[in-house]
């Protein structure tokens, strides 16, 4: 599936990469005191790059600002603000890092803390377009059951999402990648510290072997479980232009990816041997990906106008809809209580029974679901 593949591409990687590939090529050297990777490049360069990520951060402000002033369907449009928030982020941590590569590690630490909250974000706005779990679940009541994507199909059962506990396996499946990914950030940066962490170096007593094995497993099954869910309930969510939504949000990633990996071949294979007066390859393909992501920034602050636009919760047709001020707006947006809660709800499963979900059609039509919720009261009384 083209979700999936655009999905699997990490902001991260492309540095990793680029130490695994230019290790062999090259000693390590650190970046002179406060200079950043942008002291390779040209002036004319370096300013182009910094009025493309400034714009970007201004147009981007500007369409938070529109959500804020419409905000009639917090449900919804707290997600959107959320979501819109990436592309100064991402533009702000490229443009840091042309300048100073020590702030930039602290910078694509949030960088990567967000990409993750980025899933969690999109993956309830999906769920809120379809009027919530509990309408999401009734909708799905009665519809045949999907096949697992290969190879899973061929030793797990077709599933039925109508079932409220295989609809919370699905979702921790999703989630799970959220609670993993700052974990795994923040112990990066510790293991950096301590001297136990050489990226790019593949072995058994490396803990970057362990922490790349970890992050691959969770983002496996989170990307897993996001491509169920999609194909579960593609056709309901057409209406609502998600497929340009999620390539605005997953472009970022997914050109950050393969552009980063493109450059660190070429610089390593020597079709890249200098720019400006620096010929460390490592710094040449820092300063080339933090250079390219600044020009392209804006591009998809304009794609985010246009998939996030704050006309879709305008009625037309009422004149005089009721909205919130932006000031309570913006504090509904940047509030975390709901995010806290529902993790809290979905590692408990609380509330994700039969009778909660339970539509006026009592019919549950794969076998397996039905039996368990038959079992159910059974079970719950032991």
């Amino acid at each position: 599936m083209p979700m999936l593949r655009a999905a699997a591409a990490d902001a991260c990687l492309p540095r990793r990469l680029a130490s695994a590939l230019l290790l062999a090529n090259s000693p390590q050297r650190d970046a002179p005191e406060g200079s950043g990777s942008g002291r390779s490049l040209p002036l004319a360069l370096l300013i182009v790059s910094t009025l493309s990520a400034i714009f970007a951060s201004c147009f981007s402000v500007y369409l938070i600002w529109k959500q804020l002033k419409n905000y009639r369907k917090p449900t919804l449009q707290r997600y959107v603000v959320r979501l819109l928030l990436m592309v100064p982020i991402y533009s702000i941590a490229s443009a840091i890092s042309l300048y100073s590569l020590q702030l930039a590690d602290i910078i694509d630490l949030i960088r990567d803390l967000y990409e993750a909250f980025v899933i969690y974000c999109f993956f309830n706005l999906l769920i809120e377009y379809l009027g919530g779990e509990r309408s999401l679940i009734v909708l799905l009541h009665g519809r045949r059951p999907q096949e697992h994507l290969f190879p899973a199909n061929l030793f797990l059962h077709d599933m039925d999402a109508s079932d409220p506990y295989t609809f919370l396996a699905l979702k921790r499946g999703v989630l799970q990648y959220v609670q993993v990914k700052p974990v795994l950030a923040v112990a990066t940066v510790l293991l950096k510290a301590a001297g136990k962490y050489q990226e790019g170096k593949i072995s058994p007593t490396n803990s970057y072997t362990w922490v790349s094995f970890t992050y691959n497993v969770s983002v496996f099954l989170s990307l897993y479980c996001l491509g169920m869910f999609w194909k579960c309930l593609n056709n309901d969510l057409k209406p609502f232009r998600v497929t340009s939504k999620f390539l605005c949000i997953k472009g970022i990633i997914f050109f950050s990816f393969w552009q980063g990996l493109g450059i660190s071949i070429l610089v390593a294979a020597g079709l890249i041997k200098k720019v400006g007066p620096v010929y460390d390859p490592e710094y040449i393909s820092m300063a080339i990906q933090d250079f390219m992501i600044c020009l392209e920034m804006p591009i998809f602050a304009l794609g985010h106008a246009w998939a996030f636009s704050h006309t879709d919760y305008i009625d037309p047709f009422a004149h005089y809809a009721a909205r919130l001020p932006v000031y309570y707006a913006l504090r509904d947006c940047i509030g975390m209580y709901d995010v806290f809660s529902d993790s809290l709800t979905t590692v408990r499963g609380t509330g994700y029974v039969y009778h909660t979900f339970e539509p006026s059609e009592g019919v549950i039509h794969q076998p397996l679901a039905r039996q368990r919720k038959v079992l159910a009261p059974t079970q719950r009384h032991r």
